[in-house]
């Protein structure tokens, strides 16, 4: 993907300093701006928006500053290591090769479920199926999740009991259908409510998107031919933001999403399915 820059970017790198032109090393290297509470988030938030309004700006809530040497990284899930670094391409190999047996798997527990999906959108579309292995974490895709909201968003930052949560600010084209494909800036964006079949709970309540590469990578092959600097979402990063969650919920008005709003009881079958892929590849 490109980075993003061709304009001049407005936003927050580090604390104690108002909004002002970056660029998005500056952001992926800084400390982050510090917010307070919710209400001092929402005028973050709104501030950056205003700045730069040829883009929308897409959240993504985590407990730790994932960093590649002194910058953030956001890798999606297939292409993580611990360090940073390039995993190698004997591992990279056998996750792909994981991915397309869990998408015939996912296929297959359609069928056997009796899972509606009346525009067979699971069997016709690998975007699809990606999403719905991503998002209910079964096996690592090249997606990133990522919400509109900010309440959902300081919810994930808030997870674990760490000392910081850490929500990025990620500017993306306008969105135009549930599946946005943009070849100038190499990104697609997926709507997961639009996507996912109708019976799938999370991705309504999360107000969730995903993330990719466009054109999409989907085999160690089509992988080898791009740079791995060129596969990090923080290429899209105008913002970054933290708070100590306790105080900023406690300073709030309104209340952190339960894990229970965030991962709902899904439909019987649906639910019966996810769980059976769960422990199908709960090693890989």
């Amino acid at each position: 993907m490109e980075r993003v820059g061709h304009k001049p970017l407005w936003g927050f790198a580090n604390e104690g300093v108002d909004i002002r032109e970056v660029d998005q090393i500056e952001v992926a290297c800084g400390d982050g701006k510090r917010v307070r509470n919710y209400n001092d988030l929402i005028r973050t938030l709104a501030k950056i928006q205003y700045h730069n309004p040829d883009f929308v700006l897409m959240l993504r809530g985590q407990t730790q500053d994932y960093k590649s040497g002194e910058a953030t990284t956001l890798k999606p899930s297939i292409l993580r290591s611990r360090d940073g670094r390039y995993p190698g391409r004997s591992i990279l190999d056998s996750r792909f090769q994981t991915l397309k047996a869990a998408e015939r798997a996912l296929v297959e527990g359609f069928g056997l479920h009796g899972i509606s999906d009346p525009k067979q959108r699971v069997l016709k579309h690998r975007i699809v199926r990606w999403a719905i292995l991503q998002h209910y974490e079964i096996v690592g895709t090249p997606l990133l999740d990522v919400t509109l909201s900010p309440r959902i968003a300081a919810s994930f930052a808030s997870a674990s009991n760490q000392e910081w949560g850490f929500i990025y600010v990620l500017a993306v084209p306008n969105i135009s259908a549930a599946v946005t494909s943009s070849a100038e800036t190499g990104l697609q964006i997926i709507r997961l409510s639009s996507v996912c079949p109708y019976v799938a709970m999370r991705p309504g309540v999360q107000e969730g998107y995903l993330l990719g590469e466009y054109p999409e990578i989907d085999t160690m092959e089509t992988k080898s031919r791009i740079p791995y600097d060129e596969t990090d979402f923080s290429l899209r990063l105008i913002s970054k933001i933290k708070f100590r969650p306790g105080r900023f919920w406690h300073r709030s008005d309104i209340r952190q999403a339960t894990h229970e709003h965030l991962y709902p009881i899904e439909d019987e079958e649906f639910g019966r399915m996810i769980d059976e892929l769960n422990h199908q590849f709960e090693d890989h």
